[in-house]
């Protein structure tokens, strides 16, 4: 017998439905849903970086309008009740209930990289 005969022999015997044709189709089936998956991963990653992101520039923004805000009192044009009425209406506008910079105090701030200390902390007085 030759070399292909035998291999044809075991092959026909020991044939229980697997052959290389069916595990090359399970392989690129397994590859294909392994790629998948660190696809979906990234892209959740991704968006949520970007909500964190927007988050944290809403809260940034806010804080730039609270600190600006003596200013805007002490620059007023007049000191007309309808000056003080629009002046009333926008610094109330700055304490809006959908404000990102209290959810973002409540949660710790932004994240930092474990190696990173604040600077006040661990120092004297």
């Amino acid at each position: 017998m030759t070399g292909q005969a035998i291999a044809h022999i075991v092959i026909v015997t020991s044939d229980n439905g697997f052959g290389p044709a069916e595990w090359a189709t399970i392989i690129a089936a397994a590859i294909a849903a392994i790629v998948a998956l660190a696809g979906y991963a990234l892209t959740q990653a991704w968006a949520r970086r970007e909500r964190h992101a927007r988050t944290i520039a809403g809260a940034l923004a806010a804080v730039e309008s609270y600190l600006e805000a003596p200013y805007r009192v002490r620059r007023r044009p007049a000191s007309t009740p309808e000056v003080r009425a629009a002046l009333t209406s926008s610094l109330s506008d700055l304490q809006a209930p959908d404000n990102a910079a209290p959810r973002l105090a409540a949660s710790g701030g932004p994240r930092r990289r474990p190696g990173l200390r604040s600077p006040h902390i661990g120092r004297p007085g």
